[in-house]
């Protein structure tokens, strides 16, 4: 069975993740892995006072009850059966996720976003962008406000990169399962591009799939990213999609201002696949076959 993480931090944002989760799990038939990263208390001496602890849970154990509690609600108040599962962790919460994503094998990561303002808000948007770029499974980046009931209009903005095809593959797989259109969206901001060299590069992308599978937009921006935001804003796109990239613009496509006008401003969710996702997939395929088999050879 499949496994979505849910990072969970008692937000809002987290919340509304969840519920996001449920309703891809419940279509998927995956479970959930609600996990909360644990922050042990934080011991300060001061001179001529006394030791005393920073306010946290009073123990981890403390922190998994408070765990099941929501899990023990959603399943309360879900309209949807899907198995949950939780967990607790201690440490950096970037570096705890990615490990438990790793070993558990995750599939997707549905994380919560919130708006501009406090300093946490803006550590948990930290939080979301390093997972984007470290993860080996896809990123849902869910804004507080956005709601995936239906994705009617997804648009995956596109580098014509062939390493972009396993995220494609993917992606077919959300197109089938929410019976959405799909817009391959390619910006270009570079006057010596031709369109018979955009062309090629498209068809070498695309030659894998039937030519319905996805409709195809070019539009002349000096900049990538408001070129996207143009276009999704125009176009009602109900999810942003991209392969992470470490070179040229998409490497910085989290950080950018406009990323976040379309996370916080526009509602809008955004779905990240990790680069050689494909490959990835395999090598856990692997080493999973040979587990089983070393496990069947031990057997009497």
């Amino acid at each position: 069975m499949k496994t979505i993480l849910v990072p969970v931090d008692y937000s809002q944002a987290s919340i509304r993740a969840l519920e996001v989760a449920l309703n891809v799990a419940s279509r998927v038939h995956a479970q959930l892995l609600l996990c909360h990263v644990y922050q042990s208390p934080v011991y300060v001496a001061e001179a001529y006072h006394p030791v005393y602890a920073l306010p946290a849970y009073d123990t981890k154990q403390d922190a998994m009850k408070k765990l099941r509690k929501l899990v023990k609600l959603v399943r309360k108040n879900s309209e949807v059966a899907v198995p949950i599962k939780c967990t607790i962790v201690t440490g950096g919460v970037v570096e705890e996720l990615l490990e438990l994503a790793r070993n558990r094998k995750v599939s997707l990561v549905v994380m919560g976003t919130t708006g501009r303002g406090s300093v946490e808000n803006r550590l948990f948007g930290s939080t979301t962008r390093h997972l984007v770029k470290n993860a080996s499974s896809p990123v849902l980046a869910v804004p507080e406000k956005a709601w995936i009931s239906h994705l009617e209009r997804i648009v995956y903005a596109s580098a014509l990169d062939p390493a972009e095809a396993d995220a494609l593959v993917q992606l077919a797989d959300v197109q089938k399962l929410f019976n959405s259109s799909i817009t391959l969206l390619h910006v270009n901001c570079g006057q010596e591009e031709s369109n018979v060299n955009i062309d090629v590069r498209r068809n070498e992308l695309m030659k894998n799939f039937p030519e319905d599978a996805y409709t195809f937009s070019q539009i002349r921006c000096d900049n990538i990213a408001e070129g996207i935001e143009h276009f999704v804003e125009g176009y009602n796109a109900d999810l942003v999609a991209f392969t992470v990239s470490n070179r040229g613009f998409w490497k910085n496509l989290l950080q950018s201002s406009i990323t976040s006008r379309l996370l916080e401003e526009l509602h809008l969710p955004m779905l990240a696949f990790p680069q050689y996702a494909g490959a990835v997939t395999g090598i856990a395929q692997e080493e999973e076959e040979q587990t089983t088999k070393q496990e069947e050879s031990l057997k009497p």
